[in-house]
């Protein structure tokens, strides 16, 4: 691991050398003439050296400790695609060329290449910095200096300072922080009466046709909060001394555009800044009483496509085929434009495309509920992003998912066939609960509250625990059956957590799940005795669906509990063990699976957990390994 972070450290400071070298006697071309520069054969043995120590990174991956997050049908891919870029960088310093376009076309490959690496470890981060170098790279060549520039791949969460953005907390303590969307910013729970933070670009150079867009989302409103954009020409670190404009957005997130739902700001223009050095500033002014909470993300500089007033050029937006809509299986989608030669760019995760993103080579297949968002580019002219949102109601899950699974596969064997699918999760802490749970079980209806599983009430998401009149979390398997707390995997598995209400959660405590007892003054649908709880009727299949996934997700690997269901009802609250089995597959036949459950089971693998329920996807499942 030394050795293997050794050459990896070694390998970055080489490419910053590289980089120096092409650095050197810039011009605003699409190529730069380097053919009479002495230290050319110094470049191309500072590339030979490059290349030795790309070789030697990925024979680690092969054999090494990080090799495991490589297929090695994905080693060879990404071993082939630094070779080529490689041999592409001797070709330019051989022949004295430097050509531009060739350094963007080998940003996209890197780009994509990291796309299809898991994504933060060591490997995805190696391909990123190649990447940034590449854009640093064809920023020198091309005068260039910021282009189409994405804010989101800027920022980075020690310190926010990645290619020169400046936080400043002008009043109060709280500032801007990195999330995994982009830059957010709140004084919820701040404690001080005055919160005023800065977000402030790096120095840009305006050029004759800029203008600038971003995405912005907001929520927990309240009245008073302010968030402003403004532009500065004498900014030189002290935002007190700068002189500010505040540029006008015409469209930036509110109540009415919904909880966390990003909108397009539409393009400002800088016009007016034409060949200025000026910072952009993100000021947010607020207490810990007037705390809308903001978040910022994909800040773009661009060139515009309009010349005053006339469209100059014009690249025909994607077209979605088939249209966007509910379908009950899954669906192949195909893009286009009717701009001959344009490319097409998409993304599956809600982000803004762009030519970083995967590039639309030919149909692609939906399983699980998406949102698709497509980019059509040619000679650098962009169309509007279009945004597909595809419903897939089925509960059949995704076909690759299960592709393992065998129709006559039952027992012990599908048990632990389906352990095998599932148990490469991502874990999350137990603070980190409360924030998914927000967003996993959010009312449909008021994108600021939670449903409550044994209630079934909408409550306020933010207020939590609120003095004990709010919302807790819920362990559908309880914490002590087993006795694994709220430690990582079992304790924190989003797949059985729910939003409760506090009393009524106290009220069931670790009581196991069965038939019969008394109404719950609060939860009246629920009944309890002295050692079982029977939730509503509307939940037993939640219910019952949550316990088989913890039945078969825990088995006892990498020092986990071995979780079993039961027939009994243990008297050792402690004993790894839940029932009652039988009631359990009666609930997950006579109650089938929700929407809501479906649309929780997507979101936990799409944005937290990458890990699914099965037994949301296959309801059968359960017959075929306990029905015996």
């Amino acid at each position: 691991m030394k050795n293997l972070k050794k050459r990896y450290n070694l390998l970055l400071s080489i490419t910053f050398i590289i980089i120096m070298f092409l650095s050197v006697s810039c011009a605003k071309t699409s190529t730069l003439d380097i053919s009479n520069r002495s230290n050319n054969k110094e470049a191309i043995i500072v590339l030979e050296k490059a290349q030795q120590n790309i070789e030697e990174y990925l024979v680690e991956l092969d054999s090494g400790a990080l090799g495991k997050h490589l297929t090695l049908n994905d080693r060879e891919k990404l071993r082939g695609s630094l070779q080529n870029i490689s041999t592409e960088y001797k070709k330019m310093i051989i022949s004295g060329i430097l050509d531009g376009e060739k350094i963007k076309e080998i940003n996209a490959i890197l780009n994509e290449e990291a796309l299809e690496i898991p994504r933060d470890t060591k490997e995805q981060l190696f391909v990123k910095e190649m990447a940034k170098e590449s854009i640093t790279c064809y920023e020198k060549v091309t005068g260039e200096v910021w282009g189409s520039w994405d804010y989101s791949e800027s920022f980075v969460e020690d310190g926010y300072t990645d290619r020169g953005w400046n936080l400043v907390a002008e009043a109060g303590t709280v500032n801007w922080q990195y999330d995994s969307h982009g830059a957010k910013m709140s004084a919820y729970k701040s404690g001080e009466s005055s919160n005023i933070a800065w977000m402030i670009s790096p120095e840009l150079v305006i050029g004759e046709l800029s203008v600038m867009n971003f995405e912005s989302a907001q929520a927990y409103p309240k009245e008073g909060t302010e968030l402003k954009v403004l532009i500065s020409e004498n900014y030189s670190g002290n935002v007190g001394t700068a002189t500010w404009t505040e540029l006008t957005i015409p469209h930036l997130a509110t109540k009415a555009d919904g909880k966390w739902s990003y909108v397009d700001s539409e393009d400002v223009s800088l016009s007016a800044y034409e060949g200025k050095k000026v910072h952009i500033g993100f000021k947010y002014i607020g207490s810990n009483t007037l705390s809308t909470a903001f978040e910022i993300k994909n800040l773009k500089i661009k060139n515009s496509s309009v010349v005053s007033g006339t469209v100059s050029k014009k690249v025909s937006d994607p077209i979605f085929t088939p249209a966007a809509g509910t379908y009950t299986t899954k669906q192949a989608i195909t893009l286009s434009s009717d701009t001959d030669g344009a490319t097409i760019y998409y993304t599956l995760d809600g982000t803004t495309p762009s030519s970083a993103s995967t590039k639309y080579t030919g149909a692609f297949n939906i399983t699980v509920t998406t949102t698709v968002k497509s980019i059509a580019i040619k000679d650098s002219v962009e169309s509007a992003v279009i945004t597909a949102n595809y419903i897939i109601k089925t509960d059949s899950g995704s076909s690759d998912y299960y592709a393992s699974i065998g129709a006559d596969i039952t027992g012990s064997a599908l048990k632990a066939e389906l352990n095998d699918i599932i148990d490469n999760q991502t874990e999350l802490t137990y603070s980190e609960v409360y924030d998914a749970l927000v967003v996993t079980d959010r009312d449909p209806n008021n994108a600021n509250n939670v449903i409550e599983i044994y209630t079934g009430k909408s409550i306020d998401g933010p207020k939590e625990y609120d003095g004990g009149k709010g919302w807790n979390r819920e362990h559908v398997w309880a914490k002590s059956h087993g006795d694994f707390g709220t430690t990582k995997g079992p304790g924190t598995d989003l797949h059985h957590i729910r939003v409760a209400d506090v009393s009524v959660n106290s009220a069931r405590g670790n009581k196991e799940f069965d038939i019969g007892g008394t109404p719950n003054s609060e939860a009246t649908e629920c009944k309890s005795d002295s050692d079982s709880w029977e939730p509503r009727d509307e939940v037993k299949g939640d219910i019952a669906r949550m316990l088989f996934y913890m039945a078969v997700r825990y088995e006892g690997e990498h020092g986990e509990p071995d979780l079993k269901l039961s027939e009994d009802i243990n008297d050792d609250p402690k004993a790894p063990t839940h029932g009652k089995l039988s009631v359990l597959l009666e609930w997950n036949k006579n109650d089938p699976v929700s929407e809501t459950e479906i649309r929780r089971n997507n979101i936990i693998d799409k944005d937290y957990q990458h890990n699914r329920n099965p037994f949301i996807d296959h309801p059968e499942y359960a017959n075929r390994i306990w029905g015996n």
